[in-house]
């Protein structure tokens, strides 16, 4: 179970793009690459590795073994190696349109910092879609990932390759000086499964170590049934809703979670205190306002026109109106906040947990739970914003998706929507548009202070705020 073959780095050029490039064009969401002064590398690596199942007391047992597979890494990097910070920031491909979540949310702060992202397919069905595509000057010709179950020693095998003798020249291992691993919703879901059933242990750094330092698990909930604890291969059993670990725990690295109102309200099952403690460092991060389907991540991006050539749907529309909460602002503080915590052993802030109240706003899975909400109908606790402290609207973290044929479909669980505030009210609430805006400074200084804002989303929700009139 390993790595046998790695080829040279393909370069990605305005003309040569890869399958859910991060090279963002006129009109993309994203970042532009070469004028931030990134590269980015797409990398075909071959090796071979076991599938997974559980025996009849839920202990991980390999299955078949030293099945050949073949599969791709994207790497965004500083161009100049010498200014690259030493972090490498991880994440499976989302099995959706194999995208990438972690890099669509905190990108930013990724090149603000020069840290380097890397990404890898890592779910059989990408691979075979991208090797039968005849696309992509058939550069993907030769993927191959024959069966679910691969994914985790593969994830382990890329792993460990990146704290040893390295993916490319400039990413060898002396190059990587800590990693973090993160995942959302569903890969979210895989960073938990890694790290619970022994995976995390199977990647080492040459000396022994952990090749992870420490985990960024977003918008999932290991108390939800169906999707927070996913079977290790096809046909494997699904991990009771009882066993202990669907609970981040004992790891001897640093782990966030960081939750929307709708994992919030599937995760009682599940909680846990925070703790320092050296061999269980652990934060967990309900933030008040946000929903799993966060717009910002959803459309626009480079690779959503690729998937689209691909046909690959990309989800209906909701009824409602589509919340444009700012997720990501906390998820760049967080990710912040672990380097240092892995870096500097500088422990991040504790934040209130939200509540549970009573009220007909929950989804509709059998684990959900309804939050308490104010008076503006914004829920209580958890990491704060101006958005819910100084709202212009409510924000609710489910919605009704219509299909094609305009039915309703089930999926609106995962998607949020806001009901903006009447001119009246607003009036009402802040009197003028001045007054908003002043109270969105004051209370967005505190909340940088805090810790659940970096310098530069500070800045954006007070230039956004400079755009509300009533």
């Amino acid at each position: 179970m390993t790595i046998t073959k790695i080829a040279e780095p393909r370069e990605t050029t305005a003309s040569d793009r890869p399958y859910q490039t991060g090279w963002a064009g006129d009109g993309e969401l994203g970042l532009a690459l070469e004028s931030a002064g990134y590269v980015e590398e797409e990398i075909v690596v071959e090796g071979t590795a076991a599938t997974f199942v559980y025996d009849d007391d839920f202990h991980r047992q390999p299955a078949e073994q030293d099945v050949p597979y073949v599969t791709r890494v994207l790497v965004r990097r500083p161009a100049d190696p010498s200014k690259a910070s030493g972090l490498v920031c991880f994440e499976p491909l989302h099995p959706g349109m194999d995208a990438d979540l972690t890099w669509r949310s905190v990108h930013p702060w990724i090149a603000r910092e020069g840290h380097v992202w890397v990404g890898a397919t890592v779910t059989p069905r990408w691979a075979e879609k991208l090797a039968a595509s005849g696309e992509w000057n058939g550069r993907y010709e030769r993927l191959s990932i024959p069966a679910m179950g691969l994914q985790w020693q593969i994830t382990a095998d890329v792993l460990t390759v990146l704290r040893g003798e390295g993916l490319t020249p400039a990413l060898s291992g002396s190059a990587v000086s800590r990693l973090i691993m993160s995942g959302w919703s569903m890969t979210g879901t895989f960073c938990r499964v890694f790290l619970r059933d022994g995976f995390h242990e199977d990647a080492r750094t040459p000396d022994g170590s952990p090749a992870v330092d420490g985990y960024l698990i977003a918008i999932s909930s290991g108390g939800f049934l169906e999707g927070g604890y996913q079977p290790l291969s096809d046909g494997c059993m699904v991990l009771p809703r009882e066993d202990a670990r669907r609970t981040i725990s004992n790891h001897g690295v640093p782990v966030i979670e960081l939750l929307s109102e709708g994992e919030s309200e599937t995760h009682a099952s599940v909680l846990r205190e925070d703790s320092d403690h050296p061999g269980d460092p652990y934060r967990l991060y309900e933030i008040a306002g946000a929903c799993h389907g966060s717009v910002s991540t959803k459309t626009g991006w480079p690779g959503d026109a690729q998937a689209d050539r691909m046909g690959i749907a990309r989800g209906a529309r909701i009824r409602e109106m589509p919340s444009t909460f700012p997720i990501e602002h906390v998820a760049r503080a967080a990710f912040a906040h672990l380097d240092r915590w892995i870096t500097d052993g500088i422990e991040p802030p504790r934040a209130p947990r939200l509540r549970f109240g009573e009220g007909n706003i929950k989804g509709g899975w059998p684990e959900c739970v309804p939050l308490e909400r104010d008076e503006l109908g914004n829920a209580v606790g958890g990491v704060r914003s101006t958005h819910v402290d100084v709202p212009i609207a409510t924000y609710v973290p489910h919605s009704t998706i219509e299909s094609v044929a305009g039915t309703a479909h089930p999926g609106g669980d995962l998607y949020g929507h806001m009901v903006p505030f009447s001119a009246e009210r607003l009036r009402a609430l802040y009197g003028k548009p001045e007054e908003y805006r002043r109270r969105v400074e004051r209370r967005s200084a505190e909340i940088l202070h805090q810790g659940w804002l970096l310098a530069p989303e500070r800045d954006a929700v007070v230039a956004a705020a400079e755009t509300v009139s009533f």
